[in-house]
């Protein structure tokens, strides 16, 4: 029988280590913390290989004096409280004081710093929790963390951690959250000796914002503000144009401290239900500044999840909020005219209004077991998407059979057709001789699956076919978007797309898909970013995504309702029909053709 032990104090801090210290970014969280807390104007962050090997925090704060260095590295030593009031009127960021301790415990650790009422400042040696020595040295006023070798001597926890990309992007994704929560701040940031952005700490979220993503986001955001009792949400929340597949783009801060809260994002993608389309989420900065007490942060020990006291006054103060904001800007999406691509007129108007896509839709993981292409090869992950998507829009292992493929159904069909003509500029009439029978065909849908079809066509003969731009268009975008997308350079080129890195925060894009008109292309390459951010490789993304997206941008490259037709634009788009394997449907489901016999019309007229 194992008996009771008092673990010893070395043990004691690993395991406290492992509820604060998660990872590399964790680390960064915890040291930016105590310099905001410092009083810092200025914060340089830079990391080697993701953090693993290095990590600095370089601040002109206030320092730390002498005589109190060696107790930063204890554990619940900290200026931040002193009682137990002070637990629930917390307005500094760290007040845990386990942070230094615990990153001594599982690295190696140096501490730089000097107060303004000091000549010289105190340098701190620790390794794996104990301290080595404490000396004089030289130095500016303000603090400088090194922190070497993260988990070098817990393997266990070392192979736990992501690759260095992953865990790269968490540590510029925490930065740039607490770089927009404290705009007073300026924050530089360099990752492996590779400058990615500098903040100008002015006090304005809005050039912080265009500082760490760019202007493609910055470009298309509008400032919310409003009061409710002693409450005040302000901050910036996009337009139509800028929204996202995924909620990676909302950032919500209490207190000016960033926050996961599953309350806030209800409330804040509750109140654009009904303007996005599905699947579609807005871009925020939202600060909520309350008194306090009526909050509880001391509920984790990263402090990213707090309680509030009085959900339902944060549920009106975000339902008045968004009242108000919604009444005050126009949500009539701007729409753009490119070139004609194809022999048809091809307009990019009015978004259209998606039916629910078909049952056959399954989730498919990109990254299965080995699949074996028809040589015996062993294929890509990537690759093996390819045949789980159909032709006919439907993932390879649910194929349902359609009235009529394109083997069985009667060679030329539609071509034999006589075409009567074009009604409301939308549907076109059609006699079939041979069964009497008058067929009506939805233009729009019908163009929709051809394009559809051509494109998954080409997608699993992998010949896609691009066009080189004469003018090349550049995407702007923040570093770590920029990083995973150009990761997915080789697989991108298989959709139709060839890019290339064009500086910071810039990819540029070369080649494009032939059919897509340009500004769907642009819009399916953007689509196609948000499926890997979500699902950190191209590799994981899923074929159900794949469908829709391919599917969303065929509507959007169609023919249109109210579009005229010539003769030779009606007499292609049947030829066209023909070769679809089946042409019945558009990839949502919707009927692309009706037919209605010579007896139902004769009942209209009493025959």
């Amino acid at each position: 029988m194992r008996t009771i032990k008092k673990l010893n104090d070395a043990l004691i801090s690993k395991i406290a280590a492992g509820e604060v210290v998660e990872n590399p970014a964790s680390v960064v969280k915890e040291l930016l913390e105590n310099s905001i807390d410092s009083g810092a104007n200025s914060i340089t962050v830079e990391i080697e290989k993701s953090g693993k090997k290095l990590i600095r925090v370089t601040d002109n704060g206030s320092g730390i004096p002498g005589p109190e260095l060696h107790l930063a590295f204890e554990r619940h030593a900290t200026s931040k409280l002193y009682s137990e009031n002070d637990l629930f009127q917390i307005k500094s960021l760290g007040f845990r004081g386990e942070a230094l301790a615990s990153i001594a415990a599982v690295s190696e650790l140096e501490i730089t710093t000097k107060t303004d009422q000091n000549d010289l400042g105190k340098r701190a040696t620790m390794k794996n929790g104990g301290l080595i020595e404490i000396c004089d040295i030289g130095s500016t006023v303000g603090t400088t963390v090194i922190c070497r070798n993260l988990f070098n001597k817990i393997p266990a926890r070392l192979n736990f951690l992501k690759s260095n990309t992953i865990e790269t992007n968490k540590i510029i994704d925490v930065v740039n959250r607490l770089a927009s929560a404290q705009n007073h701040i300026s924050f530089r940031l360099i990752s492996d000796r590779k400058h990615l952005y500098t903040t100008p700490g002015n006090m304005n979220l809005l050039d912080t914002v265009y500082s760490i993503h760019g202007k493609s986001i910055a470009g298309n955001l509008a400032r919310i503000d409003f009061f409710h009792h002693d409450m005040h949400l302000w901050g910036l929340v996009s337009n139509l144009q800028n929204s996202h597949s995924n909620r990676n783009m909302q950032s919500f801060f209490v207190n000016k401290r960033w926050i996961k809260s599953p309350l806030l994002s209800e409330l804040l993608n509750g109140a654009f239900f009904h303007i996005l389309e599905r699947r579609r989420y807005p871009v925020a900065f939202l600060f909520l500044e309350i008194h306090p007490s009526s909050i509880d942060i001391n509920i984790s020990p990263n402090k990213t999840e707090i309680k509030f006291k009085d959900e339902k006054s944060i549920s009106d103060l975000f339902n008045g909020a968004f009242s108000e904001f919604m009444q005050n800007h126009s949500w009539i999406p701007e729409e753009k005219i490119y070139p004609k691509t194809n022999s048809f007129e091809l307009e990019i108007t009015e978004k259209q209004s998606f039916y629910e896509k078909p049952n056959a839709y399954e989730t498919l993981p990109f990254n299965q077991s080995k699949d074996y292409d028809d040589k015996g090869g062993v294929q890509s992950s990537f690759e093996s998407i390819l045949s789980d998507i159909s032709v006919s829009g439907e993932t390879g292992q649910n194929k349902k059979s359609p009235i009529a493929t394109q083997e069985t159904r009667k060679k030329e069909y539609f071509m034999n057709l006589k075409i009567i003509g074009q009604v409301f500029n939308s549907y076109i009439i059609c006699e079939d001789p041979a069964t009497a029978e008058m067929i009506l065909i939805d233009q729009h849908a019908a163009h929709e699956k051809i394009i559809y079809e051509s494109f998954v066509k080409q997608l699993k003969n992998k010949a896609i076919l691009s066009q080189i731009l004469l003018e090349p268009f550049t995407l702007n975008m923040p570093e770590t978007e920029k990083t995973l997308l150009l990761e997915s350079e080789k697989p991108l080129h298989f959709l139709g797309f060839a890019i290339e890195d064009f500086g910071p925060n810039m990819i540029l894009v070369r080649e494009a898909p032939s059919i897509f008109p340009m500004q769907t292309s642009i819009s399916f390459l953007e689509e196609l970013k948000d499926m890997i951010l979500s699902s950190s490789s191209i590799d994981s993304m899923k074929s159900e995504e794949m469908i829709y997206s391919i599917a969303v941008k065929a509507c959007h490259s169609a023919i249109k309702a109210n579009d005229p037709l010539d003769k030779i634009e009606l007499v292609s788009l049947l030829s066209d029909m023909d070769d679809l394997n089946n042409p019945y449907t558009c990839p949502h489901g919707r009927p692309t053709v009706v037919r209605i016999g010579i007896t139902e019309i004769e009942k209209y007229f009493n025959r």
